[in-house]
């Protein structure tokens, strides 16, 4: 935890974002802070601004916002919605699993 203090301390977000990654903000080591400090909190906030400011935008992630943009899920998506319940439970009963081997959890 005082890793990742340090780190907002000498302003570098991304270090501090990256070592508070596994901070479920349980609050324990703000109990026994004899400075008070709130490190959930910064650790919060440093992996927010992390991700809206300085994390790249994958690739692959602004081809598929240009697609909705760009309407080409619209026929599906109106297919889908008039569906009932039972048919939507068909159809996703039978669909297509894609194959995966577990990399691509930690990529």
């Amino acid at each position: 935890v005082m890793d990742y203090v340090q780190a907002a301390l000498r302003g570098d977000i991304a270090k501090t974002a990256e070592l508070s990654f596994d901070c479920i903000q349980c609050g324990l080591c703000s109990m026994r802070c004899p400075a008070d400090i709130k490190h959930y909190h910064m650790a919060q906030m440093a992996r927010r601004i992390y991700g809206r400011y300085l994390s790249p935008v994958p690739e692959h992630l602004e081809k598929r916002l240009k697609e909705i943009e760009d309407g080409v899920f619209d026929d599906e998506l109106d297919r889908l919605m008039k569906m009932s319940r039972e048919e939507l439970e068909e159809a996703y009963a039978a669909r297509v699993r894609e194959e995966t081997t577990g990399s691509e959890i930690s990529e």
